[in-house]
């Protein structure tokens, strides 16, 4: 298929799955296994998380991500959605009688992750992920952006995700620890 702008708008879903969890998309594959990646991208694979993510943001990200191209949403429709989410968070994050529900969302994931990945020694809770992030990346270096060429005739239509990005609650509260 021809490029479209509906493949800028996937871009920009990867991009958000960069930003968000820190990593290059589809990090742990190897130079040999770009054929058999792309056809599991287009079976349904899509780059997982690993973190809570807030249900909104993860709702555009997996919108972005459609099999279908015509069901992404537009450039316009993305830019109204962040204006719109700026303006909440910037007017309102500190404000505990105002909580949309993308704050309240936001601030639940912040815990869940910051309990998850608690900070060690005095180091930034992300520091896992960099330490993991530095790994990945002198690793491969040297073939990071040196990909074969692939023939997509013979690739077959795309798929959506079966993945769910769901925290049982459950789970959750038996990881609580009250103090």
């Amino acid at each position: 298929q021809n490029y479209t702008k509906a493949s800028d708008i996937y871009s920009f879903g990867i991009i958000m799955y960069e930003i968000i969890s820190g990593l290059r998309p589809y990090y742990e594959s190897s130079n040999n296994e770009y054929l058999n990646l792309a056809l599991e991208i287009c079976g349904g694979l899509r780059p997982e998380f690993g973190i809570k993510v807030p249900p909104l943001i993860l709702q555009l990200y997996n919108k972005c991500l459609d099999a279908d191209p015509s069901k992404r949403p537009t450039a316009d429709e993305i830019s109204s959605t962040l204006s719109r989410w700026w303006q909440e968070i910037d007017e309102n994050f500190n404000n505990s009688s105002i909580q949309s529900e993308l704050i309240k969302q936001i601030k639940e994931a912040e815990k869940i992750n910051k309990f998850n990945n608690p900070p060690t020694s005095g180091e930034p809770s992300n520091s896992n992920r960099k330490s993991k992030t530095d790994k990945i990346s002198s690793k491969r270096s040297s073939r990071m952006y040196s990909k074969p060429i692939i023939v997509s005739d013979n690739l077959s239509k795309s798929k959506n995700s079966n993945f769910s990005y769901k925290y049982d609650s459950v789970e959750m509260d038996s990881l609580r620890i009250n103090v």
